[in-house]
């Protein structure tokens, strides 16, 4: 199974990584966390995100994942992975 294509964030909202919230990204777009460690890369539930962590910044939430792969909670960002059909 070829890797999904993972797009900066910044390069989907025109915002610095470093100060993006969730409600910053589009809804259409599918939303992923990547593994630095293992180079995993699996959507998540944006309501989740929300509901849980409501205006955090996306790095600090970052900090928070741990790679259901290998376990890795060091560096893992958010992607962008596609847009939803409508």
């Amino acid at each position: 199974m070829s890797k999904p294509v993972q797009i900066p964030l910044s390069e989907v909202t025109g915002q610095p990584y470093y100060s993006l919230r969730m409600e910053d990204v589009p809804e259409w777009w599918v939303i992923g966390a990547s593994c630095m460690a293992c180079g995993r890369v699996e959507a998540i539930s944006r309501r989740a995100v929300q509901r849980r962590w409501r205006g955090l910044l996306l790095p600090h939430v970052a900090q928070k994942l741990r790679c259901s792969g290998c376990g890795n909670r060091d560096h893992n960002t958010f992607v962008a992975l596609r847009k939803e059909a409508r």
